[in-house]
């Protein structure tokens, strides 16, 4: 009687996750920094006229957060989906470790990038509407 077969793709996959959730997070956060400093077209909210909008930077007042957001989500969820459809065998400790690293680092860019950003800024008040009146 020959030995049964023993299916190890459930096996594999389980062990692929960690590597998937550091690869998926990496992707994320390195697509959140590429797309602050590189032009791309997003999508924008303009929250004085509630708009949305999609291109490059509106000369309106506009949010780019939603659509930077948005598009770091859908890198994040194919870099989930491909990650295990490319992995054959099981990470090993090292894999990990690498794909962790790539994870700090691009957190670090694109944390750095917003932080580095925003620490001096003040931005200047609208000016008030002449119908206004002070009480």
């Amino acid at each position: 009687m020959a030995p049964a077969k023993q299916n190890i793709a459930p096996v594999v996959q389980r062990e692929v996750a960690p590597l998937a959730v550091a690869v998926a997070a990496a992707v994320f956060a390195a697509t959140f920094f590429t797309t602050s400093v590189v032009d791309v077209p997003l999508l924008w909210l303009d929250p004085v006229r509630g708009e949305l909008s999609f291109g490059h930077r509106p000369s309106t007042v506009a949010i780019d957060w939603y659509g930077r957001t948005l598009m770091s989500g859908l890198a994040w969820g194919l870099a989930w989906f491909v990650t295990p459809l490319a992995v054959r065998k099981s990470p090993t400790r090292e894999t990990l470790r690498v794909a962790v690293g790539w994870l700090a680092i691009s957190f670090l860019f694109a944390a750095g990038l917003y932080a580095f950003s925003l620490w001096g800024r003040r931005p200047k008040p609208e000016p008030l509407p002449s119908w206004y009146e002070a009480r």
